[in-house]
């Protein structure tokens, strides 16, 4: 077998499972020290020579094959049996990327497919969506299924059918008629040059939420789109802001748009739940209030306590937030409208804050394994101290006002004293 020569990934050092997106990307700050497999393409093909992983010479063809769920065997000489993962008689085994269900805003990872063997032996691919006038499951929840692997059996309904499929031996069971058919998964087919397509588009580096307004997304710079106040966005932070605001009324929401500090907290993100053991990384939507001088500032650049203002050290030298609107509102000046931000922010595992405290503490002693994040109180945490602004993304601007002296409480108030004036 002919594997790839000098210059191309070498597994033999410390194994690796697993492709470091960060590395496809350009910036794996863990360089030689990563504990994932640094590669350009989101998959490698390797073969076991000699007690050691080496990569295979026909990555891409293998990889094509195998992506076409009626392929066994490889094209390539000598075959790659997929199903026992063997050339001749040595194993093989497929490096790739984090599965997309697991990181879905990220480029190049890996998007699986599943598939069921009609009798036939023609091969169809579960839904992409479901189908809103039938039951049924979809590859994205059966990859969410399987990669929970608490459970080696996930049930499902399609057309007044009842199915089952075990993880275990790939098979969809009917567990009306006792039906057994073939189940696969396997990967949609990037090839290398889309590969460099994808690098080459700062565009599609990353994907933004999908309640973004596409028209209004800069490749550098912010757009600050305003909401209707009808939309459920609107009402949402509507809500979270007037649960400690009451006596203001609420101007104007923006979104911030910005698509370069969106991919560093999406970035951010993925690092920290690496870090992590891949548990879920603890996110809250919080408040912070500032000047009107440092709002275009925060909007381009994202917040840095030592230009955006001081709002005390109480808890660490680093950006505060708050859980209530009513304590940011007094860090917003005296003059209106007043303006105040809710961010994204990535909290993580937090501790008490100090005021000598210019990053978090150690969780061992050891100066390594950081707190994510310090806050006022652990039990019962308001005021939230963050010390890297990549844990940060602002989503939104308010501007809001006192509320003018004809409200409609305050009338009503009124005119009922003036109706027993009056009798």
């Amino acid at each position: 077998m002919d594997v790839v020569g000098p210059g191309q990934p070498n597994q033999a050092q410390r194994d690796k499972t697993e492709i470091c997106i960060y590395f496809m990307n350009g910036h794996c700050e863990h360089q030689d020290r990563c504990f994932k497999a640094h590669d350009k393409m989101p998959y490698r093909w390797q073969i076991k020579q000699g007690g050691q992983w080496t990569p295979m010479a026909e990555n891409e063809k293998i990889e094509k094959d195998y992506c076409d769920p009626d392929e066994t065997y490889s094209s390539s000489s000598p075959q790659v049996h997929f199903d026992t993962m063997k050339c001749q008689s040595n194993e093989v085994r497929r490096l790739s990327t984090v599965s997309s269900v697991l990181e879905p805003d990220f480029v190049h990872t890996t998007h699986w497919l599943w598939y069921w063997e009609e009798g036939c032996g023609k091969w169809h691919q579960y839904a992409v969506s479901r189908d809103p006038n039938m039951s049924g499951i979809t590859c994205k929840e059966l990859e969410e299924n399987y990669l929970k692997k608490d459970k080696e059996v996930v049930e499902f309904t399609a057309r007044s059918h009842t199915y089952s499929i075990n993880f275990q031996d790939m098979i969809q069971t009917n567990l009306i008629f006792g039906t057994k058919r073939l189940v696969r998964r396997r990967p949609r087919f990037v090839s290398a040059a889309e590969v460099q397509t994808t690098n080459e588009c700062p565009i599609n580096f990353t994907s933004v939420p999908d309640y973004w307004n596409k028209t209004q997304i800069s490749e550098s710079g912010y757009k600050r789109v305003s909401l209707l106040p009808s939309t459920e966005e609107y009402k949402g932070i509507q809500e979270l802001f007037f649960q400690t605001m009451t006596g203001y009324d609420l101007i104007q929401i923006e979104r911030i748009q910005n698509k370069a500090l969106w991919e560093a907290f999406r970035l951010q993100k993925i690092h920290m739940k690496n870090n992590n053991g891949r548990k879920p990384v603890l996110e809250k939507k919080l408040f912070h209030g500032t000047d009107p001088q440092f709002v275009d500032t925060i909007c381009a650049t994202n917040f840095d306590w030592r230009v955006c203002g001081v709002h005390g050290t109480s808890f660490g030298q680093g950006s505060y937030f708050a859980r209530d609107a009513s304590y940011s509102h007094f860090f917003t000046g005296y003059h209106e409208p007043r303006f105040m931000f809710v961010s994204r922010v990535l909290v993580g595992e937090f501790t008490k804050g100090s005021s000598e405290y210019r990053r978090p503490p150690s969780k061992d002693g050891r100066g390594m394994n950081l707190f994510d994040s310090c806050v006022n109180d652990v039990e019962n945490p308001s005021i939230f101290v963050v010390f890297e602004k990549h844990q940060i993304y602002p989503e939104y601007v308010l501007q809001y006002k006192v509320k003018s002296f004809v409200d409609t409480e305050l009338y009503n108030t009124f005119a009922r004293a003036t109706k027993r004036l009056k009798t």
